[in-house]
């Protein structure tokens, strides 16, 4: 079993190192123990913001010379998120930090968790963590999270075998992504909730005990070794099928990745 609470962040730069600007952030709750559906999860649990770049700059963050021409490579509506529309008016990077410690302050606690307790996941802890380290400092302001805490999701893929490739997304829409992946490799590790994860389709199985013990003949240890084989068992609606599975189908659906008899996720493909 593993943590039943965390929060998952990336964020938008202009480089790679810390010091960098970041012009965009987001955090996400949720259960690395069970599978995750990234339609079920609620607006209060997710949280995405945007500053502007001169705001950063004016902190005292750098942009990479490569990271300038990088984006300017990029699609307009990329370029616009990240560098603002001809117009608009953005907020500052430290109001844009304020918004993500408050936000992770008032829905730790809502699920029982201490924010000091809390885990941290980031795909690669020496990125987004310490990149967002160095704007808290930028700006005076004490970064919300314990850096016991922090987790790196590329870790977890390797152990788990998990390949994983993110796409040009939104922050929040890697956010929603890596969640999915780190659920499948607790999962794959045996480290998930296991049988409690799984949404059951009780009318399949009524008639699956109905099927296999219709006259009451089985002992009860035989009939408890059935019903668990029928959840775990794989399968398209002729069965219980794990939530597990069903989860990252719906995932791979929501961010435009093909199923077929693995799953596809980000342009990678999970056997």
């Amino acid at each position: 079993m593993t943590d039943k609470f965390a929060f998952m962040v990336d964020c938008e730069t202009l480089g790679t190192d810390p010091g960098c600007p970041v012009v965009g952030v987001a955090a996400v709750v949720f259960d690395p123990s069970s599978p995750f559906d990234p339609e079920a999860v609620a607006d209060e649990d997710k949280f995405e913001s945007y500053c502007s770049l001169e705001s950063a700059m004016a902190a005292g963050l750098t942009p990479s010379p490569g990271s300038i021409l990088f984006w300017m490579e990029q699609p307009d509506a990329a370029r616009k998120r990240v560098f603002g529309a001809a117009g608009e008016t953005r907020k500052d990077l430290k109001n844009m930090l304020s918004e993500l410690a408050f936000f992770m302050s008032r829905r730790a606690p809502a699920y029982g968790i201490s924010l000091a307790d809390a885990p941290i996941w980031s795909h690669g802890k020496d990125f987004d963590p310490k990149v967002l380290q160095a704007a808290y400092d930028a700006v005076g302001q004490r970064v919300p999270w314990n850096f016991r805490h922090s987790m790196d999701t590329r870790t977890a893929f390797r152990l788990a075998g998990v390949e994983y490739k993110g796409k040009a997304h939104t922050p929040l829409e890697d956010c929603l992504a890596q969640c999915a992946a780190v659920c499948e490799a607790i999962s794959r590790l045996g480290l998930g909730a296991g049988l409690a994860g799984l949404r059951v389709d009780v009318d399949a199985l009524a008639q699956h005990i109905r099927t296999v013990d219709g006259e009451n003949s089985l002992g009860a240890g035989r009939l408890a070794e059935e019903i668990v084989a029928f959840l775990e068992a794989p399968g398209t609606g002729d069965g219980g099928i794990a939530a597990a599975d069903r989860g990252r189908k719906r995932s791979a659906v929501a961010f435009g990745a093909e199923v077929e008899d693995g799953f596809a996720f980000g342009g990678s493909r999970w056997p």
